[in-house]
């Protein structure tokens, strides 16, 4: 039986939800703006294999597509999430994996974690990141994107962190190479304006959507790292 978290997670998987955010959103521009953090770690030149470990329903395993990486994979728990995945992006190889042995050794030059960390019981971070760790070649880099403690963690969550706490997670195993907050929070003057601009009127609304495709990618979505919603973390083995 699934923990409880789990189950929550696996509830949303009623329909490959991921795939319906739009950038020129509220919600999009969260979403693509982590994933966009992470791909920019990306060195296509030195890249061959590349693992989205906790992949859902395949949304970031597509943008890794999009930037030519040939060799994609993807895993997870959910066979239902995996299922979507496998139909939305037929060519990356996914399959329903347990994260806490996976089936490769040596094998991956970059791995995402990308918001798993959050769903996973503190006693089995370890575990987890050990994992990882076997699995990527020694010159391999580990991404993980996550939660920050500025955020209330939802039920499907056991805790956020911040950058002392992932630190403190991740150094036994890896070496933190950099870290980057993302989606500034706190008051701002074009913050204010984008509520007040993000109502039901057509001509407001267009111009929130330019908010959100230009001005929020440009100045809020990298940030400190106590300031923002998220970390991001690069790790080298």
């Amino acid at each position: 039986m699934l923990p409880k978290s789990q189950q929550i997670q696996e509830e949303e998987y009623f329909l490959p939800y991921h795939w319906s955010f739009d950038r020129a959103t509220y919600g999009g521009r969260i979403y693509f703006g982590y994933l966009d953090i992470c791909l920019s770690f990306l060195d296509k030149s030195k890249v061959i294999k590349v693992l989205d470990a906790g992949c859902g329903d395949g949304r970031f395993l597509s943008l890794l597509k999009d930037r030519g990486i040939q060799e994609v994979y993807g895993v997870d728990y959910s066979e239902r999430a995996v299922s979507f995945a496998q139909i939305l992006v037929p060519t990356a190889k996914v399959s329903v994996e347990n994260l806490m042995n996976l089936p490769y050794e040596n094998f991956f030059d970059v791995i995402f974690l990308i918001e798993v960390l959050e769903h996973i019981d503190p006693k089995d971070t370890g575990k987890l990141l050990n994992s990882l760790k076997k699995s990527l070649k020694s010159s391999g880099e580990l991404i993980i994107s996550t939660p920050s403690v500025n955020i209330i963690p939802p039920e499907k969550h056991f805790q956020h962190f911040s950058e002392k706490s992932i630190r403190d997670i991740i150094e036994p195993y890896f070496e933190v190479i950099e870290i980057k907050g993302q989606g500034r929070l706190g008051p701002s003057f074009l913050g204010f304006l984008y509520k007040f601009l993000d109502n039901r009127y057509w001509l407001l609304r267009k111009i929130a959507k330019y908010y959100n495709l230009y001005i929020w990618p440009k100045y809020f979505n990298v940030c400190d790292v106590t300031k923002g919603q998220r970390i991001i973390a690069r790790c080298g083995k």
